[in-house]
């Protein structure tokens, strides 16, 4: 039921139907379900000997686990959507790349200032690269002075 329920949805979204209140939340209830009935096994007894708390439909605790569910799903919606976006969805890549620690106390007291505008202007992908000359039409190409690579973004700048 659940697989003709997600290609219902499938269709209605290629369809470009709004979107429903009450479909967004019979999908946050079906994987509150989900995740309440397969939560998994957590010691070496076997499935099903322990006891789960399964809350009451009607209680503050399974509203509160739908609610969630619901914000999950709209955040991941969401995500999916920026990573479509070339230029802005950049920032996604970064996760991986280095962890900048951003706290005012750190940022003011501890660091530089032109090492923090480097850092600022590098997130806010602001720093005059290759790539970036090209969008703003200072320059018409944006190959790596370094490697002849086609495209030199501020990634391939610090990472190659």
């Amino acid at each position: 039921m659940p697989k003709l329920r997600s290609y219902q949805l499938r269709i209605d979204k290629q369809n470009q139907r709004d979107w429903k209140p009450t479909t967004a939340l019979e999908e946050a209830e079906a994987e509150v379900k989900f995740n309440i009935s397969f939560q998994g096994q957590q010691e070496y007894s076997g499935l099903g000997l322990i006891p789960t708390k399964r809350p009451d439909t009607a209680s503050r605790e399974h509203r509160q686990l739908v609610t969630d569910a619901m914000c999950a799903q709209d955040d991941h919606k969401q995500l999916i959507k920026v990573m479509d976006f070339v230029m802005q969805g950049a920032w996604i890549k970064w996760d991986d790349v280095m962890s900048l620690d951003l706290y005012w106390n750190n940022l003011i007291y501890n660091l530089p200032p032109k090492l923090v505008s480097f850092a600022l202007n590098a997130t806010q992908l602001t720093l005059p690269t290759p790539d970036r000359l090209r969008v703003w039409n200072i320059t018409s190409q944006s190959m790596c002075k370094l490697c002849s690579h086609p495209e030199c973004s501020l990634f391939h700048m610090l990472c190659n």
